[in-house]
């Protein structure tokens, strides 16, 4: 998987191993701070960008649910 700021964020190595660049353990409450304190280095636009995102909702009930099934199973 990838995104627009992450080139591999999601990958597996063989069938034991993943790698999650991103968060999905992040709450959005512990997401806006996260982005609040880092709003100088990160820049305003980005900063705010960042803020509005979390409105979205997000997918980490479907992440730990691939999380749960590679650890219990690895790659199928």
């Amino acid at each position: 998987a990838d995104s627009e700021h992450c080139e591999n964020a999601i990958f597996r190595v063989g069938d034991s191993m993943l790698g999650i660049a991103g968060h999905p353990e992040f709450t959005v409450p512990y997401g806006e701070a996260l982005i609040r304190a880092r709003a100088d280095s990160i820049g305003p636009e980005r900063a705010q960008a960042g803020l509005t995102s979390l409105a979205r909702p997000t997918d980490g009930e479907v992440v730990g649910r691939w999380i749960a099934a590679f650890l219990k199973y690895g790659y199928r």
